[in-house]
């Protein structure tokens, strides 16, 4: 039942519509942008039938890092992810869009959104961030939801910026025509699974963000 492409193809636009319809307009005076770490950093795929959606958080980020001249580009890497390459991916890249690598900074041993999170809240606090600055999050559409709410529940306002969707842009009614669609596939297992755990996160983490007393605002 998971399996079949309609079910995936629901679901995962229940997490993301928010999003998919959503007008990205970043103002220009960007003062971070932070990139949560993810499996497809450094995956590179078209969407659907959008050819300018890069699905890359990195790419992404680089990309409206250049566009809006912003001040610093934040990645975090996970405790499992190894340094070097990620770091040489990242020089590579910086190296050959001219960016100065001084401006980007890596903050690595995070384990969990929860880790980020905190990371995102301590840097913003450290650096003084004016009303007039935007920060910026970058990471996956179906990802974004949980991001955000959390960011909101300390205090954080922050604008996202969300990539690689698993949902396509075609016509809901389409979806159930299309006989192939009901067919299960590994795919569509996956993309289901990917959503039904991030759902489960986001139910998991408005418990803990309003039962735990040590929450991250005493950071």
């Amino acid at each position: 039942f998971c399996s079949n492409g309609v079910v995936a193809e629901i679901s995962s636009r229940l997490i993301e519509n928010p999003y998919r319809n959503e007008e990205i307009s970043i103002k220009k005076n960007i003062s971070s942008i932070f990139v949560l770490d993810g499996h497809n950093n450094l995956v590179v795929r078209n969407i659907g039938n959008n050819n300018n959606i890069v699905s890359n958080r990195s790419l992404a980020a680089f990309d409206l890092f250049q566009e809006k001249n912003a001040k610093k580009l934040i990645f975090f890497k996970s405790k499992f992810r190894k340094r070097y390459k990620f770091e040489n991916y990242l020089i590579r890249e910086a190296n050959k869009r001219k960016i100065d690598i001084s401006r980007i900074q890596i903050i690595d041993n995070v384990k969990t959104t929860k880790d980020e999170i905190i990371s995102i809240k301590s840097l913003i606090k450290k650096d003084h961030i004016t009303e007039r600055m935007n920060n910026v999050l970058i990471t996956n559409a179906f990802h974004m939801r949980r991001s955000i709410n959390t960011l909101e529940n300390e205090g954080i306002k922050i604008e996202g910026y969300p990539v690689g969707f698993l949902s396509n842009e075609e016509n809901i009614r389409s979806i159930f025509k299309n006989p192939m669609n009901w067919i299960p596939t590994t795919y569509n297992f996956n993309k289901f699974n990917i959503v039904f755990k991030e759902f489960l996160a986001i139910i998991f983490y408005q418990i803990f963000w309003l039962t735990n007393e040590r929450t991250i605002k005493n950071f």
